[in-house]
Order: C-alpha cells, then sequence, then structure tokens
C-alpha cells in the first residue's frame, strides 16, 4: 500500500514526503508533512480531489484527510481489510511470505564462506561473525529473487570444530559449492597470465612448482574498462607485488572456486558474480585474492562486504582477537544457569540439550549481527547485559505463540470450544485494540518490505568492489516487534471464556497469532536459527 500512495504523490513531488506515522497510529497510518502555506492553498483542494477518485478503484481504501494547524495530509488505511488480506497472504504463502520469485535468473551469485587460515586453525570471535554473517546474507540474497551457491573452504568453520558443540552454529543449505578443479589447473590458468612471472631460487626442487609473482598495479592500471573506474578506486593504493605458492592451500582453493564457479556460469549462461564477507582485518588479503581471481576468470564480478572487529568491552583499547571457542562456552553457561533457574537441574538431561544448543545459537547470533556489519561489536558478556538475552527472547515469544496454538486445539478437541472457522467467517472489525494494529501495520503487513530493504545498498552498488548489506535489520525486526507482541501478550487475554459473544474476537486474535508467528519463523529462518516448539 505504501508503494501507492507514493505513486500517486510522485506526480505532485510530494513523494519523498511521505512517513509512517510509527508512533501516533491512532491518527493517522501515514502523513505527508507540507512546506508553506502557499503550497497548501495552491494544491491540497486539487490533490485530495484527485486521490479520492484514484483511490475508490483500488483494492483497499484509503481515506485522506488535511489538518491545517500542522500542515499535513494524512492517510488511514480501512483496518479490518488490512487484517483480512495479510492474514490471508500469510497463510497462503506460508514459509515463503517476504520471499520474492526469483528475479535474477541471468545471474548466479556465490557467497564465500570465510576461510580460517589467515591466522591459525583457532577461530576467533571476528571470523565467527564473519561465518555467521555471510550464511546470514546468503539467505537474504536467496529471499531476494538472486541465485545463490554457497562455498565453505576445507580449511572452514567444519573443519574447525567438527569435534565441537560449536558445530550446531552452522547449517549450510543444499547448494553449497564443492570445488572440483584440481590446484594444478587453477596455478597453470593463473601463470598463463601475463601479469603473472614465475619466481625461482636455489631452494626450489625440481618436483615444486615456482613461486608465482603477480603486478597487482599493472592489473589494476590496464582492466580499468572491464572492473570500472568506481571499483578499481575502491582498491587499496598499497597493492603491488603478490606471491602465490601452489602449496597455500588457502589461496589455491579459492582460485580453485572461482574457476568452479566461473565455468558454471558459462554452463547456466549466466553472469556471475562473488560475494567475500570479509573480517576488516583481513581485507588487504582478501583484496589481494579478489585480484588473483580476476586473472582466472575476468567475467566473474568480485565483491566485498567489510564486517567490523569485535571487542572486548571491558578492554577498550585492546586490538586481541577474542577465541571463539571460550565466547560460545561462556554464553552456554549464561543460558544453561538460566534453564536450571527456571527448571531445575533436570536442564543437565540429554534432552534438554537441543533446547540448550538453539537457544545459544539464538543469543550469539543476536550479539554479533544485532549491529550493522561494518560497525565493530563490543562484547559484554555478563549475564545482567540486555542485549545478550534479545535472541532468548524472540524464540521465548515465538514459543508462547506455538504453545497458545496448542492449548487452542487441545481446547476444541475436549469440546471446550469450537473449532476455529475460515478466514472469510472471522469478522476482523473486532481486532480494535491499537496494538493489535501496531502488530499488523508495523510487522506483519511490512516484513517483505524489510526483506528487500536490507539490499537496497547493495542493489544501488552496482560496480563497486565493497557493497554495503544492512544484515542488522532482520535481528532488530524481530526484537522490536517481539516487545510490541510481550507487552499485547501480557495485557490482553487471547483465549477467553466459551461465551458466543467472546468467540468472535478471540478468533480474530488468533488468526492475528498466527500471521505474527509465520513472520518469527521466517525472520527465524533468514538467521539460520530453527525456530523451538516449546521453551
Amino acid at each position: 500500500m505504501n508503494s501507492v500512495i507514493l505513486s500517486f504523490l510522485s506526480s505532485s513531488g510530494l513523494e519523498k514526503r511521505l512517513r509512517r506515522c510509527d508512533r501516533c497510529l491512532s491518527e493517522a497510518d501515514y502523513v505527508v508533512k507540507l512546506c508553506s502555506s502557499t503550497e497548501i492553498s495552491r494544491n491540497i483542494e486539487k490533490l485530495i480531489a484527485d486521490f479520492e477518485q484514484q483511490s475508490s478503484e483500488w483494492k483497499l481504501p484509503v481515506e485522506i484527510s488535511y489538518k491545517d494547524k500542522d500542515q499535513s495530509i494524512y492517510f488511514k488505511l480501512n483496518r479490518p481489510l488490512v487484517f483480512k488480506q495479510t492474514i490471508e497472504k500469510v497463510l497462503l504463502e506460508g514459509v515463503k511470505y517476504g520471499k520474492l520469485c526469483s528475479s535474477k535468473e541471468s545471474e548466479s551469485t556465490m557467497v564465500c564462506v570465510p576461510s580460517l587460515t589467515f591466522e591459525k586453525l583457532s577461530m576467533t570471535v571476528d571470523q565467527l561473525r564473519s561465518i555467521l554473517l555471510s550464511l546470514h546474507v546468503a539467505s537474504l540474497l536467496q529471499w531476494n529473487g538472486y541465485n545463490v551457491h554457497i562455498w565453505e573452504p576445507a580449511y572452514g568453520a567444519s573443519a574447525a570444530f567438527s569435534a565441537s558443540q560449536m558445530c550446531s552454529l552452522f547449517s549450510y543449505p543444499p547448494n553449497t559449492l564443492v570445488a572440483h578443479t584440481e590446484v594444478e589447473e587453477a596455478y597453470n590458468t593463473l601463470a598463463q597470465s601475463s601479469y603473472v612471472i614465475a619466481v625461482t631460487n636455489a631452494q626450489t626442487s625440481d618436483n615444486k612448482q615456482p613461486r608465482l609473482a603477480i603486478d597487482l598495479k599493472s592489473v589494476l592500471h590496464n582492466t580499468v574498462e572491464a572492473l570500472g573506474d568506481a571499483d578499481v578506486d575502491d582498491y587499496d593504493k598499497q597493492l603491488c607485488k603478490y606471491y602465490i605458492d601452489a602449496e597455500n592451500k588457502q589461496v589455491m582453493e579459492y582460485l580453485c572456486a572461482v574457476n568452479d564457479f566461473s565455468k558454471l556460469c558459462d554452463d547456466e549462461n549466466k553472469r556471475g558474480r562473488i560475494v567475500n564477507v570479509t573480517s576488516k582485518r583481513i581485507i588487504f588479503q582478501q583484496q589481494q585474492m579478489c585480484l588473483a581471481g580476476y586473472l582466472i576468470s575476468p567475467n566473474i564480478l568480485q565483491n566485498i562486504v567489510g564486517v567490523g572487529l569485535v571487542r572486548d568491552a571491558h578492554y577498550e583499547g585492546s586490538n586481541i582477537a577474542l577465541k571463539a571457542e571460550h565466547f560460545y562456552k561462556k554464553y552456554r553457561e549464561h543460558v544453561l544457569s538460566a534453564h536450571v533457574i527456571k527448571y531445575g537441574d533436570q536442564v543437565h538431561n540429554e534432552g534438554w540439550k537441543h533446547q540448550i544448543e538453539t537457544m545459544t545459537k539464538a543469543v550469539i547470533t543476536w550479539q554479533l549481527l544485532d549491529t550493522s556489519c561494518e560497525s565493530e561489536v563490543k562484547l559484554n558478556m555478563s549475564e545482567s547485559s540486555g542485549k545478550s538475552w534479545s535472541g532468548s527472547f524472540v524464540m521465548y515469544n515465538l514459543a508462547r505463540l506455538k504453545t497458545l496454538s496448542d492449548h487452542f486445539n487441545q481446547a476444541v478437541s475436549k469440546g471446550t470450544y469450537p473449532g476455529l472457522p475460515v478466514l472469510s467467517d472471522i469478522d476482523l472489525t473486532t481486532l480494535t485494540d491499537e496494538e493489535e494494529w501496531k502488530i499488523m501495520f508495523l510487522f506483519v503487513m511490512d516484513f517483505p518490505e524489510l526483506v528487500k530493504s536490507c539490499l537496497e545498498s547493495f542493489q544501488q552498488g552496482q560496480g563497486k568492489l565493497f557493497m554495503k548489506i544492512q544484515t542488522h535489520r532482520i535481528a532488530r525486526f524481530l526484537t522490536q516487534m517481539c516487545r510490541v507482541l510481550s507487552s499485547y501478550y501480557r495485557r490482553v487475554r487471547i483465549l477467553r471464556e466459551s461465551k458466543p459473544h467472546l468467540l468472535p474476537v478471540m478468533h480474530a486474535r488468533l488468526y492475528l497469532m498466527k500471521s505474527v508467528e509465520q513472520v518469527l519463523e521466517n525472520g527465524l529462518h533468514l538467521l539460520n536459527i530453527e525456530p523451538l516448539n516449546q521453551v
């Protein structure tokens, strides 16, 4: 509906002034503030008349009004119809609600999960954040219609934590790309480039391939037309010589993946793009690898999504890389302690393990993804930190909705309530509580737009090396949604006495909660978190 109003306002040049009335929904849903009395007297009457004429043909009627005291035009939606159409859409699309049909069929995208071998094979929290972000970026791209492949290096998260509880943090989708190119093939392709020379020395044995030196300055200077001016300008000015050995497994594995992805794009007759989600600690090395990848396959566009560092809030000036294993164990202890307080020592039993692990993943995901990806994260690993528990707060609210649905179904089976009527028989005019409209208008209805907005900067930045993706928006949206939901749930009793005059509003609220439950589930899937049926 926002886009329809914007389209109308564009003819008057007022589209940029349209704002959502987040804090005063009782008055209206959208507002346009005008600038001057001259503009008002000249435009307002005709604008309102034109709007009323056009909107009368829309599927969803919109009221328009003007208030002279604040020189603003207000738009108010037909709330019962919004409830009906949105709930119907959510229930029809289910797990696909908010997901665009594939609109980028001419392009394939490979998201690279960061390797661990720039440092020792011991994961840092920086790397953990980059890995979780890379999986989230892949999900956002898929939900926005991109054809996505994921590449995880052999020296990745699974390798480092195959025997650790932390492996539960990483769940890779089925379209993970496995490199088939032999190292020798990638090495030989690189060696044939005019920008590469073989470097031999006295220590080079007969059966050992010589070291390769890439003249990166010349690559950038001579490929402006291919890479684009903006892209070339993004590269670090200190890039010079880049030395590669065939024995450097990390680099060669990456080049093999680039080669494989290029062949895949050729077979599918699609353009190719590689998205490297990279910690700012190693952004220089990633640029070197991108240019080496360009020599392997000049037709593949390379992008970098920079990831801010993670620091301990208690050691402000420290540049020490925090160890992920310690970080994970610390938060798992917090989650376990909270469960012991609430449920007793039974939580140490094997049957509780899955819930503890899933809640730990949610807590960690919120800690690392609730901040914009290019910004620093300052960790406060104390139990009292409010932000630490945002993930578990969302999980709890979703589980509460599932329990509500179970209780209703059990009551129906016992004959306490009649079954839930079909949506077309529900009286949605009974949803008159302002928080019910807030939940619908600001969250359920807005979810598809939110998913699209995460990639606005990415789609506008074509031709740039460094790309921005608003990865923090999903986690923040779910937290804000659950705050409103929690307030509403504490105040309003949804399952009421089985009296005829109380059933219509109960049924309407149950449908609203069904749509909320689906949005929360879809949001968690975007964050690669498995929802819990109960907590």
